[in-house]
């Protein structure tokens, strides 16, 4: 199972849980294709995207993966996303599937779209991601849920924007075929990492966090900025980071390299294959910094 770490800093260190209330009556925004499906084979990232609405009022969809084969970074842009608010209480549904919270919507804007937000989730039916010492641990992949999504909508308060994505059994499998042959690049068997009886982990998360959190880019505070920093780490069978590397940051540098000095200087337990045996693997972490 693939395993994330977010850490949000807000003056003190915070673990956020978000939940939602179900809109009634929700004002909706059915957008169509207007593109196909494209799969970007990047030396960091796997990324799935696709264009969807119109020539005047364009609308994207991104999804990149950091070595996960079904929790994603979800990118959306677009004029449709106007009104809806930064940290406001949100939710995605994934076609026939409940409507999965999100945690934080993180706002931003991309030219040629307009407005766009940022959050991280697990494509699957319903919440099935559990905390385990501090750490989300995330479900496999279900083949058969993914054949039945054909839309994907994204839900604030009364508003609801539909994505007419198709089947997404084909778009899954293409970039999960990317994150294998990430992990082959990296010196890993994809299938040994998929079926993982215990994926890595720090030996103590509090630790971690701790070093971490002390850490708030000076700049970014003067000037009440908050930042996000994607990193991933290869960790050996004895436990022992072996190489740690930044693979998407909205963060000063500074922080970045400081991030992963912490944790390759911190301990892990290692990850088991299927038999129960130390097997090299790899760990991530998103770093979420918030200001109040």
């Amino acid at each position: 199972m693939p395993i994330r770490l977010t850490i949000l800093w807000s003056y003190c260190l915070v673990l956020l849980t978000g939940g939602m209330t179900a809109p009634v009556r929700a004002k909706e925004v059915m957008l169509e294709p207007a593109s196909k499906w494209v799969v970007n084979y990047a030396d960091k990232a796997c990324m799935l995207l696709r264009k969807f609405g119109t020539d005047e009022s364009p609308f994207l969809l991104r999804m990149h993966s950091y070595g996960s084969r079904n929790h994603f970074e979800f990118s959306l842009a677009g004029k449709d996303l106007n009104g809806i608010r930064s940290g406001a209480n949100a939710g995605i549904a994934f076609g026939p599937g409940e409507t999965l919270a999100i945690d934080r919507l993180q706002a931003g804007n991309l030219e040629g779209y307009g407005k766009s937000f940022l959050f991280s989730g697990a494509f699957e039916r319903r919440k099935t991601e559990f905390e385990e010492e501090g750490l989300t641990v995330s479900p496999d992949p279900d083949p058969e849920f993914e054949k039945a999504v054909d839309r994907i909508a994204l839900i604030s308060g009364p508003r609801r924007i539909v994505l007419h994505t198709g089947k997404m059994d084909a778009p899954l499998k293409a970039i999960r075929q990317c994150v294998d042959a990430m992990m082959e690049s990296w010196g890993l068997d994809p299938k040994v990492q998929a079926t993982l009886s215990r994926p890595t982990k720090p030996e103590s998360v509090e630790k971690m966090v701790r070093r971490i959190s002390a850490h708030y880019p000076l700049g970014m505070a003067m000037t009440g900025r908050q930042g996000r920093v994607n990193v991933r780490a290869m960790i050996d069978a004895h436990g022992m980071p072996t190489k740690c590397e930044v693979t998407q940051s909205y963060s000063e540098r500074a922080f970045d390299e400081l991030a992963c000095q912490i944790i390759r200087e911190t301990a892990f337990e290692p990850a088991l294959n299927a038999k129960g045996q130390p097997t090299p693997s790899f760990y991530q972490q998103t770093i979420l910094y918030l200001m109040h």
